[in-house]
């Protein structure tokens, strides 16, 4: 298998905003465009990029500890809101 190369400083960059926003929001597909990333983009990096994938998963369980904390368990209308892994 071969190794992806590493990220670019642009890139690592993106990807921290993502994932701050991931964390923030808990939905993928909101973190995404927020990031001003396309979702397909995100998803490419986290198949390709274990360590990524990993701080994927924990920004997900993150959102999910605090919205379970403040009694959200699913969408907030008006908030964009969702607890989800973007599987």
């Amino acid at each position: 298998m071969r190794m992806a190369r590493p990220f670019s400083r642009d890139q690592a960059l993106q990807n921290r905003t993502f994932l701050r926003e991931l964390r923030r929001t808990g939905n993928v597909r909101l973190a995404a465009r927020l990031a001003g990333m396309k979702y397909g983009t995100m998803q490419h990096r986290r198949a390709t990029h274990p360590a990524f994938a990993l701080a994927w998963e924990t920004a997900v369980a993150f959102a999910q500890a605090r919205l379970q904390g403040e009694g959200l368990r699913g969408p907030v209308a008006g908030k964009g809101v969702v607890a989800s892994n973007g599987s």
